[in-house]
């Protein structure tokens, strides 16, 4: 009915209620060999879960681990979208609609014995972004580009002319 379903496999013994409720009986889900840690290895920085992370300084990923997460294939479901993904390419985050609604599956656990994600600040932005609107995880993007034409607003009248200081 228009609902966000957020769904963290914490074991891969939890196939036939999560088949179930995503609609395919034959859903397999597997725990994965992690040889070490593992990283996420591609986040769709557009997607509204990480819109307030798009900005170069806020998008790097590199210092959050992973020790465990479970295999899931999203052939097996009908119109799921990986939103993020582990280095091998395993999916770390997905979104499978439901009815009007969303149900958002992470395959990895936030407590310590599968990852220190939780330990990043941009868990926070995560689980704020999945309880708002859409609109409000945009609010937080930078809305300039490298390589964007910067106007200035001519009704601006400023005492000194301004002054453009470049990264070097």
């Amino acid at each position: 009915a228009g609902g966000q379903v957020l769904v963290v496999l914490t074991t891969a013994d939890e196939t036939d209620w999560l088949g179930s409720l995503l609609g395919s009986e034959s859903l397999a889900v597997t725990e994965a060999e992690v040889a070490g840690y593992t990283m996420l290895g591609k986040v769709e920085l557009n997607h509204p879960l990480f819109a307030a992370m798009a900005s170069p300084q806020f998008s790097d990923f590199t210092q959050i681990r992973f020790w465990k997460y479970r295999q899931v294939d999203p052939a097996q479901l009908d119109g799921a979208r990986v939103v993020a993904a582990f280095e091998g390419g395993d999916p770390a985050i997905l979104e499978q609609p439901l009815g009007d609604g969303m149900v958002t599956l992470m395959t990895s656990g936030w407590h310590p014995a599968d990852s220190q994600i939780a330990r990043s600040w941009k868990f926070l932005l995560l689980l704020a972004s999945l309880v708002e609107p859409a609109d409000v995880a945009t609010q937080f993007a930078s809305d300039i580009r490298v390589g964007d034409t910067v106007r200035w607003p001519e009704a601006l009248e400023l005492a000194d002319p301004p002054q453009v200081t470049s990264p070097d």
